[in-house]
């Protein structure tokens, strides 16, 4: 189709105006909402008095995004209870996590402003990050992130906290993927540092003259909200996690952890003697079983066109029946979820070159390594620029017959690639754990929140892999009691982990909320519950109703 120069015309224009519509209706949209608040809150207010309990904490909030509204409101709602409660925002740094490769980060005075804003709408005190630090303090570690080399500084560290890990795992979520830290790339990575540098100093500063009893930030796996978490721990201060997920807009609380990781270790010796009755159990089949058929994931992974049949795959693959087949399930290699979990490996592309290394001499061994659909089947501005297929072909040029690349666009099912194989292998991907719900042993290499639970090999080294693979035996079935204690960790970690947030629809965004829940608890628990768990009351389950009901 032709498209004539009007129409060319009319597409600029609705280009140029959409985003100052979308705009405007945003502004119009939050001060009808703040108007709204501001009326309940008053209303509300002006018969309780707050009474302190000469407590402090510090919430850790950067930035305003999607979910922010939860460091808004449980601030507030601790506030009630008797908390100094105090906000640190950010106010400008040469890098903001905001912007990635292919999303232009916010104007900085704007993005202050708007954070501010809201914080303010809920009267919480804030203190930006430039009133913490002299500008001869920034120019010093200006100096350090220019001065020195790359491989110094993916090394450095400042007041005993590893800003090179933090910095590399934002230069892997700016790029959407791990590169060689060259041209472009170096100059991003050095203000990545310098950016880490000002946040640790200035925080470190907050730290020096304030005694916070609690630090509350979301995440923990980049600069602007894992270095205070580091700090926390220098200091000996408890520090709560929250995360919202995309699945079922599913948001986790963790103590003294990072809540994206979704760890139950500290239950586990009770969880795992609690029987389920027999519609927990469906409950749990029923959500993998959805899970499986990409009918209850954030995107389309598989479609109807999917290859499961075993003779289809073996044929496509040209597999040895002869021969032990091991296959890696990948995780999408920016992605956090496979951030700071390492184990035998220092990180999950040497966990996959370890293997090829070991497997390239071994012929009577297929290896498959299946990319996760995840790099390529969403949006653009989330496919990996570094796909897992692309890194292993940068590093061996010519791999035997016996090793094969399975790429993310691929239809051949997980599932069935897992019940062939002799070792179905993953990092820290659920598959590992679906896996197990199917009767399958997973092999796994890090610790994602279900190693360690009785029914999966965990591998602490590769020289052990390498041992295990050439002289034991190892069953690929699970029994009955193993596959019970699967079901368990998935039932707990679906229902009673993940929970509903009050101020979020299904589909993640902001409402307006009874203010009331954030005084008391007569028609929404939720976050009553959680400022308990914050006061170390109640752990993180069963916090409010379940994500997934």
């Amino acid at each position: 189709m032709i498209l004539s120069s009007k129409s060319i015309k009319n597409m600029n224009i609705k280009k140029i105006f959409r985003p100052i519509k979308r705009k405007t209706y945003d502004i119009f949209v939050f001060n009808m909402i703040s108007l709204a608040l501001k009326n309940r809150k008053k209303r509300l207010e002006h018969n309780f008095s707050i009474q302190s309990n000469n407590k402090s904490i510090l919430f850790n909030t950067q930035y305003h995004w999607y979910h922010s509204w939860i460091d808004y409101t449980l601030a507030a709602a601790l506030k009630y209870r008797g908390y100094d409660v105090k906000m640190l925002i950010c106010d400008g740094l040469t890098y903001c996590e905001q912007e990635t490769f292919t999303t232009k980060r916010p104007k900085c005075s704007d993005c202050y402003k708007s954070t501010k804003k809201r914080a303010d709408l809920f009267g919480i005190s804030t203190v930006k990050i430039g009133d913490l630090i002299t500008k001869e303090k920034i120019h010093d570690l200006s100096k350090i992130s220019k001065n020195n080399s790359i491989q110094s500084l993916k090394k450095y560290k400042y007041i005993n906290i590893d800003i090179g890990k933090f910095a590399s795992n934002n230069a892997a979520h700016f790029y959407k993927g791990f590169f060689e830290i060259e041209g472009e790339k170096a100059k991003k990575f050095r203000e990545i540092i310098e950016s880490a540098l000002i946040i640790c100093e200035a925080t470190n500063n907050f730290f020096k003259v304030n005694k916070f009893d609690k630090v509350v930030t979301p995440n923990g796996k980049f600069i602007q909200s894992g270095i205070s978490i580091q700090l926390s721990k220098l200091y000996k201060i408890n520090f709560y996690t929250w995360d919202l997920f995309i699945q079922q807009s599913a948001a986790a609380f963790s103590k003294n952890n990072v809540a994206h990781d979704q760890k139950i270790d500290d239950l586990w010796s009770e969880i795992r003697f609690q029987d389920l009755s027999d519609v927990k159990i469906k409950k749990v089949i029923n959500f993998y079983n959805l899970q499986s058929k990409s009918l209850n994931t954030p995107f389309r992974y598989y479609d109807s066109n999917i290859v499961e049949k075993f003779s289809d795959i073996q044929k496509e693959l040209s597999l040895n029946s002869d021969s032990k087949l091991i296959t890696l399930f990948t995780n999408v290699e920016s992605d956090s979820t496979a951030m700071g979990q390492n184990l035998a490996y220092i990180h999950m592309f040497d966990w996959v070159a370890s293997v090829i290394d070991f497997v390239i001499s071994e012929k009577n061994i297929d290896l498959i390594v299946r990319a996760h659909p995840g790099e390529s089947k969403v949006p653009s501005d989330l496919k990996a620029r570094s796909p897992i297929s692309e890194r292993i072909l940068r590093k061996y040029k010519n791999l035997p017959n016996h090793i094969k690349l399975i790429g993310p666009e691929s239809n051949v099912s997980s599932y069935s690639l897992a019940q062939m194989s002799d070792i179905p292998m993953v990092y820290t991907s659920t598959l590992g754990l679906e896996f197990a719900l199917m009767g399958i042993k997973p092999w796994i290499a890090a610790t994602p929140y279900y190693s360690g639970k009785g029914f999966s090999v965990d591998i602490k080294s590769h020289e052990e892999f390498v041992n295990l693979v050439k002289f034991e035996n190892i069953n690929p079935t699970l029994d009955k009691k193993a596959i019970d204690f699967a079901i368990k960790v998935a039932y707990v970690v679906k229902f009673r982990r993940l929970i509903s947030y009050p101020v979020f629809d299904n589909n993640g965004k902001f409402k307006l909320f009874d203010y009331k829940i954030l005084l008391n608890s007569d028609s929404d628990s939720t976050i009553q519950n959680i400022c308990d768990f914050i006061e170390d009351k109640r752990n993180y389950l069963d916090l409010g109703p379940s994500s997934n009901s």
